[in-house]
């Protein structure tokens, strides 16, 4: 669909994080899935940097879901500019 859905979708997620409305993924499945995929390459690695690149919608769920927050509050996570960086991790 088109992006003038978001709103709607987005008014869905503050709501409820596991509401599947118009057959989007549920955020707890999307934070669980991203989080797995770090944990999959941080057994894989040690001492490396992972560059991690998606989307910015699944990045700020991922980014609310490490910071302990509840998921409904992903689009309080300040938003990802085209092509930006975000450093997270030890020592950072």
């Amino acid at each position: 669909m088109g992006d003038e859905h978001y709103p709607s979708v987005w008014a869905l997620d503050a709501e409820d994080a596991e509401h599947q409305h118009h057959g989007v993924e549920a955020l707890s499945r999307v934070a669980s899935r991203m989080q797995a995929v770090i944990g999959d390459w941080e057994q894989q690695v040690s001492g490396e940097v992972i560059l991690l690149v998606s989307h910015g919608d699944p990045l700020q769920i991922l980014l609310t879901a490490l910071a302990g927050k509840p998921l409904t509050s992903h689009r309080e996570q300040t938003p990802l500019a085209p092509a930006s960086i975000t450093l997270y991790g030890h020592g950072v």
